[in-house]
């Protein structure tokens, strides 16, 4: 029989994962929801010099949670129907950059993901999960998965790039499945416009 604390490692997991909650590497412990960013109908809304538009590629902006430390902070954009969300995490990272490249340092974060990707795989939380492709596009490195739950398959995707000495990730994920990669790439595209 598994913990409760067991059981609920397993459920933030699998919140990370889906791009719910942000990754490991933030304070769980420490995270609140920034209800007056949140509530904000600003056209664009910046956050220490990030901007988020109301909207991109229609899909709403919504939630702003906030990690403590240098965890840094998330926005949550989500579909009308809600069948289609994504989260745009903008963090510093404990470990030096300043000797390596932007590129080498994204792919090296998109590894981490996919790495706690399956981790969750062999804890039982997924069925299976499929890295379909890896790339480098509007400057992001990304990678395009496809995650069998008990009941549904997901195709995820995460885009990831360095911006002003920040990590900035794209966690998108989809139920409706079948134009979901034009959608998470138009979304990475489009927030790629915004960056400085």
């Amino acid at each position: 029989m598994q913990s409760l604390a067991h059981k609920t490692i397993l459920w933030v997991l699998c919140l990370i994962t889906l791009g719910i909650i942000a990754p490991a590497s933030h304070s769980f412990a420490q995270s609140s929801v920034d209800s007056a960013l949140s509530a904000s109908r600003a056209r664009d809304l910046v956050i220490e010099g990030y901007s988020f538009p109301r909207e991109i590629v229609g899909m709403a902006r919504s939630i702003v949670q906030r990690y403590g430390g240098d965890a840094g902070f998330s926005v949550r954009y989500s579909s009308p129907d809600k069948s289609t969300w994504a989260d745009v995490y903008v963090y510093d990272e404990s470990r030096d950059r300043s000797q390596r490249s932007e590129t080498k340092n994204a792919a090296k974060e998109v590894s981490a993901a996919l790495g706690e990707i399956d981790r969750m795989v062999s804890a039982g939380i997924y069925k299976q999960a499929q890295v379909l492709k890896r790339w480098n596009e509007s400057g992001y490195d990304a990678a395009s998965l496809r995650i069998e739950m008990k009941d549904q398959t997901v195709p995820s995707f995460l885009f990831v790039t360095v911006n002003r000495d920040k990590f900035v990730k794209i966690r998108l994920s989809s139920r409706s499945g079948s134009n979901a990669h034009l959608i998470a790439s138009s979304f990475a595209k489009a927030y790629s416009r915004k960056l400085k």
